[in-house]
């Protein structure tokens, strides 16, 4: 079973407020630092205080700081166009066509069926 996490955002000085919660994943994992908001409360120099439960362990509070607004690693690099890879032809689309009787194996005057060709 997975754990509930609360995380709260607060700057130096300032009084927390509530940020983001939710449960873990099957893996344990729990995304804390991402919004689907347009603005970020966050601001530099801020931190979060997340506050972990389990059933079996209790709960604990880790105060970590605030991820940077923008990833630089990403930001400033340049995409590497020459390097890619050459298009290649579509393959042919899924489903019933003129060729999909020499596949099922039915003969002339079968009804086709649905499922049951292999």
């Amino acid at each position: 079973m997975g754990a509930y996490v609360k995380v709260f955002a607060g700057a130096a000085g300032g009084a927390p407020k509530f940020y983001k919660d939710g449960y873990t994943d099957c893996l344990g994992t729990f995304d804390y630092a991402s919004l689907n908001a347009k603005r970020s409360p966050l601001g530099s120099g801020g931190h979060l205080a997340v506050l972990l439960v389990t059933r079996e362990s209790g709960a604990m509070v880790q105060v970590v700081p605030a991820p940077p607004l923008v990833r630089e690693d990403l930001s400033k690099a340049e995409p590497d166009f020459a390097g890619a890879a050459p298009e290649l032809p579509l393959p042919e689309p899924c489903g019933r066509n003129a060729n999909a009787d020499s596949f099922s194996g039915s003969s002339e005057g079968e009804e086709e069926g649905y499922g049951d060709e292999f």
